[in-house]
């Protein structure tokens, strides 16, 4: 992560201008959008200077990873519901505001391993296509396969422990400007913690105002933090920051 600095120290700062020109829904949309575009242009450069070997496997309709428990930040989850509501009607919402309650009442709490072996699918999840893929968590952007057969076996035999073969370059990218945004969003006395996926999603979807309450630096994401996670980031940015 060390190597991967220059990307957490553009995000940080950007992701912190971004809030202090404005504090709206419509801008932690933005400031959402524009990590999602840096992290594709970092990424890019990464495979065009050194291209994985053997190439990544993953493709349109290939979801054997889309069990895992899945971290995200306040904004990422926001910016979820908000792409939610913009494309789908009022029927097509409340489906999935009901698959998002559904797996998160399966999966709440439970740890990493526990998730996997559950085989409990992304809610997010139509016809095995991500509904939400243009703003989908950048953990899931920097996540990726070498191999989806070894992929389907972890899933099917609902073990966390295969070791997926993966282009680790896109994984750090996405990870080092995740990070930047959490710091950027701490600079400005944002909460930006490590949440669930299910549970986040399912507060944006049904608390009215959450994005208001959260840009005034209240916490309305608290049952989805994952402590464990939280504990593992704050410590890891303590260690980059400092260099």
């Amino acid at each position: 992560m060390i190597r991967r600095l220059p990307l957490l120290r553009t995000q940080r700062t950007i992701a912190g201008e971004l809030l202090r020109l404005d504090r709206t829904l419509d801008q932690a949309c933005v400031m959402i959008d524009q990590a999602h575009r840096f992290a594709q242009v970092a990424i890019a450069e990464d495979q065009s200077e050194a291209p994985p070997a053997p190439p990544i496997a993953c493709k349109a309709g290939c979801a054997w990873c889309c069990q895992s428990r899945v971290i995200v930040t306040e904004a990422e989850a926001i910016r979820i519901g908000a792409y939610l509501r913009a494309h789908l009607d009022a029927a097509e919402l409340n489906a999935v505001r009901a698959r998002v309650a559904a797996a998160d009442d399966a999966t709440h709490g439970q740890s990493s391993d526990e998730r996997f072996e559950a085989r409990v699918p992304c809610p997010l999840l139509h016809e095995q296509m991500c509904i939400v893929h243009e703003v989908r968590p950048l953990a899931c952007v920097g996540y990726n396969s070498a191999d989806a057969s070894v992929c389907e076996r972890a899933s099917r035999e609902g073990n966390p422990r295969d070791v997926i073969p993966a282009y680790m370059p896109q994984v750090e990218a996405a990870g080092a400007i995740q990070m930047g945004l959490i710091q950027g969003m701490r600079d400005q006395a944002l909460r930006a913690s490590a949440l669930e996926l299910n549970a986040a999603v399912r507060i944006a979807l049904e608390r009215d105002g959450v994005a208001d309450r959260w840009l005034a630096g209240r916490h309305p994401f608290a049952p989805a933090v994952v402590e464990d996670a939280t504990r593992n980031l704050d410590q890891l940015l303590a260690r980059v920051i400092g260099n």
